[in-house]
This record gives C-alpha cells, sequence and structure tokens, in this order.
C-alpha cells in the first residue's frame, strides 16, 4: 500500500513555472486530459469519513495522444495530519470503465462528482511535478513525491517554497464551484463552461 504525500499550489502563470522545471532539468513525462468521477453512497459514507473512490480515465493529448487512454480505480483513505497532504492512496488498472461503472452502482454507489483537468507531468527530484488546468478555475501546481522534505525541497527549487499550499482538494473544489446536476453529482467539466 502506498502512500501519497503532496503539495498543491494555485498557480497565475503556469508558463512562469514550466520553465523554471526546464532551467532545473525536469524531463516531461505526459500530457493528458483527464476525467475523473468519484463515487459515494447516497448517505456520503465515503466523504463523511474523508475517503475516496475515484475512476480515472486519463486520454493522452498533443505528442502523448497516439497512446491508449489509461483507466485507473482509486481507493484513498483519510488525510493523515501533516502540514502537506498525506494519505493512503490505492490504485489498479481497469479494463472495462463501464462494466465498472455499473459494479460500482450494484454496490450502492453512485457519481458525486465529475471533474476533468488537462495535466502536464514532468519528473523532477524523485518527485512527479503536474500542471493542472482545471475548468473555470484556472492553473494548479502539485509536487508528489516521497517524503515533506523532497517535496519541500523541489518546491524551493522551483521558487514555490514560500507559496501557501491549497488546504482543499480538486474534488473539493469541483464540488464547490462545478454545476450541480439532477442525479446530484456536481460537474466542473471543460464542456459545460
Amino acid at each position: 500500500m502506498a502512500t501519497e504525500v503532496e503539495l498543491k499550489l494555485r498557480l497565475a502563470a503556469p508558463d512562469v513555472v514550466r520553465q523554471r522545471l526546464i532551467a532545473a532539468g525536469a524531463r516531461p513525462t505526459g500530457h493528458a486530459l483527464q476525467h475523473d468521477v468519484l463515487f459515494d453512497t447516497s448517505d456520503e459514507t465515503l466523504r463523511q469519513s474523508d475517503r475516496g473512490l475515484r475512476l480515472r480515465q486519463s486520454r493522452p493529448l498533443g505528442v502523448d495522444a497516439p497512446a491508449p487512454v489509461q483507466v485507473l480505480l482509486t481507493f484513498k483513505g483519510p488525510r493523515a495530519p501533516s502540514n502537506l497532504k498525506s494519505r493512503l492512496e490505492v490504485e489498479t488498472p481497469v479494463d472495462d470503465a463501464g462494466a465498472l461503472h455499473e459494479i460500482l452502482a450494484g454496490l450502492g454507489y453512485h457519481p458525486a462528482v465529475r471533474l476533468e483537468k488537462r495535466r502536464e507531468t514532468w519528473a523532477l527530484d524523485d518527485c512527479e511535478v503536474a500542471l493542472d488546468e482545471l475548468p473555470q478555475l484556472g492553473w494548479f501546481v502539485e509536487i508528489e513525491g516521497p517524503n515533506e522534505p523532497t517535496i519541500r525541497s523541489t518546491a524551493a527549487r522551483l521558487d514555490l517554497g514560500d507559496e501557501s499550499p491549497l488546504a482543499g482538494t480538486y474534488v473539493e473544489l469541483a464540488a464547490t464551484h462545478g454545476t450541480p446536476k439532477p442525479d446530484g453529482c456536481a460537474e466542473l467539466l471543460f464542456g459545460s463552461q
């Protein structure tokens, strides 16, 4: 079982951070449109216990576009007390997203949030650095790594060390700023702007 440790910051100018990544010797590792569906029960059992169940379809963009769509099912445990976001994360590839939707519905789970983002990923200092664009909300940078000191060091190399971390998750932002649908799901999608 893996522990996800990450720092997330709002960005005013993604091009500035992209140039800093290049200057620091970061290696680009992908560019994709990610479509996430977060599932929960009708009484919000997962949300209320700070856990998450996500189905992600990641469609490559640009030069990565010929690569196949990647589908992952992810369970996220409750956030641990930490200066950064730290929580259990278990992922597995899925062959048939439609069948998984039906299985989850049969178990009492329904879509609670649908969220899209354009994600550009880079490798730097044992960390993955993602430049994320969310509909209506703009740009963010996420630095995920093995531990807080490594993440803080990478943030400092990118001249982001003094920035205040984003307290919430993308799912919480989508639930707050997304479009409510009749089925109770909140959507934050590029096509719904």
